[in-house]
């Protein structure tokens, strides 16, 4: 309905689509019909769906989708549903909602781009969930498997190899004992020949 004539009557939008209309004309809608096959207002007009880059807030008007966001459902940088390279920020992996430009330290991108967890033996990995994927190891004092062999965070190296200290180039990493050395601590002391 909108105001119709300069006696304040109410008369019926001339465009059916509308639930509430501007009384400058009764075609430019303020508010769409819910329900209606063109339930989203958009520029005072009702729409199906929607564009890209836009969800329908409360009211059911389209809103613009926060510049990091390929597409979301609601107000912010933490409500983005997509992310993409050719989104305004261009950042393209997704973690709890948020966009990011690469997965932070813990986390490893699935095909989808969404920020997985890593296994809880690895600090950083090159895939979610997978032991056999670790990059780094967890220095914590009460991780149980500190060292990196072969991707995988195990208890103790192999037989000819040692734990690098924290303080290495390749910290908790599996380094080869020193040649003539059938076990070691470090690179300069072998414990069995």
């Amino acid at each position: 309905l909108w105001p119709a004539g300069s006696a304040g009557q109410c008369a019926d939008c001339t465009n059916y689509d509308c639930a509430a209309c501007s009384p400058a004309d009764g075609t430019t809608c303020h508010a769409c019909r819910s329900g209606w096959i063109r339930p989203a207002l958009l520029d005072g007009a009702s729409v199906a769906a929607c564009p890209a880059l836009h969800f329908a807030d409360s009211s059911g008007a389209c809103a613009a989708c926060d510049a990091a966001c390929a597409s979301c459902d609601g107000h912010g940088a933490e409500s983005c549903t997509s992310c993409s390279a050719a989104s305004p920020s261009g950042f393209e992996y997704q973690l709890g909602g948020r966009c990011l430009p690469e997965c932070p330290a813990g986390y490893a991108a699935d095909a989808r781009k969404h920020c997985l967890p890593c296994d809880a033996t690895c600090a950083t990995c090159s895939a979610p969930h997978d032991p056999h994927n670790c990059t780094a190891c967890s220095a914590a004092p009460s991780a149980i498997a500190p060292y990196l062999h072969g991707g995988a965070c195990t208890a103790f190296c192999p037989a000819g190899e040692y734990g690098a200290p924290a303080s290495a180039v390749a910290p908790g990493a599996c380094l080869r004992c020193p040649a003539g050395c059938a076990a070691c601590s470090n690179r300069k002391a072998c414990t069995a020949c």
